[in-house]
């Protein structure tokens, strides 16, 4: 039993913090996956792919075409 609550705390979505075995926070993060998927089932619409290179924030630097260093 001890086993499985530290590889739940620590392997499994391991980004999600757990402190004291409290799981909370794990099963939010799991309930807004789920309604995300069950939203995008329903309603295509709302599907964004963030890879997508048309949602990238570009920003670019150009100064008289070379790099400056301030050392």
């Amino acid at each position: 039993m001890e086993e499985a609550r530290e590889l739940l705390s620590s392997v499994i979505l391991a980004h999600v913090p757990v402190t004291a075995f409290n799981f909370r926070p794990k099963y939010i993060y799991i309930a807004l996956m789920i309604r995300r998927v069950i939203t995008a089932m329903y309603e295509p619409v709302t599907i964004d792919d963030r890879d997508y290179y048309g949602n990238k924030r570009l920003e670019l630097c150009v100064l008289s075409g070379r790099l400056v260093s301030d050392g």
